[in-house]
């Protein structure tokens, strides 16, 4: 029980210093003043914002209960992170215009890659150090079908369960349709059967009457 009031605490602790942090940034607030969100853009830059949103993603995992579901949520949040990730140094090297060959990243495409990451795009040191130093050891090559690869897994992970519901959801909308269909020709052929003698009985009253 203990233990359980701790985690309690903790949750609500966690969500007070996001949002503490969050509405720092629009006021003159402590953090401001010591030049923390300075930091911050200098070293994440834009991608400061995808973290806040990784940061407000992982709350919700506090209050699953299922341990099992609780999983399953945080390997798709990591398998998200990934994909964004991926895209973005993608996207870099599109950007870059590097070509699809087992090249390295020289210091004049070092240059460029710095200038437009950091400067342009305001992607912060650790995003640019990190793609810098990626292309620097692994050739535009096996760069792009690392990137692809992992775009492919990541969103596989993150929709195969929606993927899985969807298709799960059509095999039954189609298996009750059958069974709906099924039915109304049942109930068609019991209401000509009931219809067919109907009129048997007529014929035979009416021929009755006739003699």
């Amino acid at each position: 029980m203990g233990n359980f009031s701790i985690l309690i605490q903790f949750r609500f602790l966690y969500i007070y210093i996001l949002i503490y942090m969050v509405l720092g940034y629009f006021y003159e607030s402590k953090l401001k003043l010591m030049g923390y969100y300075s930091f911050l853009e200098r070293y994440f830059g834009i991608f400061i914002y995808f973290i806040i949103f990784v940061l407000i993603l992982n709350i919700f995992s506090y209050f699953i209960k299922c341990k099992k579901k609780k999983m399953v949520y945080e390997i798709r949040v990591k398998f998200f992170i990934l994909l964004t990730l991926s895209v973005i140094f993608l996207w870099g090297m599109y950007r870059l215009e590097l070509p699809f060959e087992k090249i390295f990243l020289d210091e004049e495409g070092s240059k460029l890659l710095i200038e437009k990451f950091f400067y342009q795009y305001k992607l912060g040191l650790i995003l640019t150090y990190i793609f810098n130093t990626l292309l620097k050891n692994i050739n535009f090559f096996q760069m792009y079908i690392l990137l692809y690869i992992t775009i492919f897994i990541s969103l596989f992970f993150i929709v195969a369960k929606r993927i899985r519901t969807t298709i799960k959801n059509i095999i039954h909308n189609r298996k009750e349709r059958k069974r709906l269909e099924l039915e109304r020709k049942l109930i068609q052929e019991q209401i000509d059967l009931m219809e067919a003698l109907e009129r048997k009985e007529k014929e035979k009253m009416e021929n009755d009457t006739s003699f």
